[in-house]
């Protein structure tokens, strides 16, 4: 891709932080944390953009600043009044959502 593009960005996801067994004979990382170092020193290696960069227009010298966000949401960080029951989802996140099981801090 990179060599399509003058320059190729990327941001990991919460996908990227799955651990899902082993992929094409390497070893799964035992963390999430471990697997998204491996992603950006292939980033590295491919010469894909993972942190802040400024971009300049050339035709009129303006620069755009790109700054990836990595961020992360757990439940412990919410503050915010629980819905009321009417307006709660039957099922536990906990067990729908993937991140809670396929993410290993």
């Amino acid at each position: 891709v990179s060599v399509a593009f003058h320059i190729v960005c990327f941001c990991f996801g919460n996908h990227e932080a799955w651990i899902r067994g082993n992929r094409k004979g390497t070893p799964a990382p035992e963390t999430s944390l471990e697997k998204l170092d491996r992603i950006h020193t292939i980033c590295q290696n491919l010469q894909v953009y993972t942190s802040p960069v400024r971009l300049v227009c050339h035709h009129n010298g303006q620069h755009v600043l790109l700054l990836p966000l990595w961020s992360w949401y757990h439940s412990s960080w919410d503050i915010e009044p629980d819905l009321p029951k009417s307006l709660t989802p039957s099922l536990d996140p906990s067990k729908k959502v993937m991140d809670y099981r396929f993410c290993k801090w």
